[in-house]
């Protein structure tokens, strides 16, 4: 008889269940517990999973972002660029880059770990995300924008890269924990 290899819990992790050794050396050992297969969730639970991972990551990256922005914007960003920066920033595209980079962040970082992956993972995978848009910003504002300080764009990429893995960790443990509610 070959093993069965069942769907465990809500996401996409495989559990190898075998089935109990047959011949004259038998000895008795616990079987392995295999739950039987759940049909698949619809596309509307996903979305609703996703949606609240969304809402999650967002309020969660708004927090740490405004106080990363609170405290070292007038402290370490104002001193070194701020004669190329705005004397009050723009809303609307702010609000565009917070609402995109987060729907980037849960699609990348959250999604894939919501399905049975691990705090770490997401961790891992938001940190990457973070690192390369925010690399992607600041190498592109060190090429073209004059004045933009080295030691700004190497610090807000290593921001990026923390607050990614901020985020997505934070938010793959608390959609996990309220899973289990």
């Amino acid at each position: 008889m070959p093993p069965r290899w069942p769907r465990a819990g809500r996401g996409a992790i495989w559990r190898r269940c075998e089935p109990l050794p047959v011949g004259p050396r038998r000895r008795r050992r616990r079987r392995r517990h295999c739950p039987p297969a759940r049909k698949p969730l619809s596309f509307e639970d996903i979305l609703a999973d996703h949606l609240v991972a969304y809402a999650v990551a967002l309020v969660l990256f708004l927090i740490a972002d405004g106080l990363w922005l609170g405290i070292s914007g007038p402290r370490v960003y104002r001193p070194r660029i701020g004669a190329i920066l705005r004397d009050r920033p723009r809303i609307a595209p702010a609000a565009a880059f917070y609402l995109l980079y987060v729907a980037g962040l849960v699609y990348f970082a959250v999604a894939d770990n919501l399905a049975g992956g691990t705090v770490f993972a997401g961790a891992r995978d938001g940190a990457l995300f973070g690192f390369f848009c925010y690399l992607t910003f600041n190498a592109t504002s060190l090429a073209l924008i004059r004045g933009y300080d080295r030691a700004i764009a190497m610090l807000d990429t290593g921001w990026g890269a923390v607050l990614g893995g901020l985020v997505a960790g934070a938010t793959v443990a608390i959609m996990n924990w309220a899973a289990f509610m």
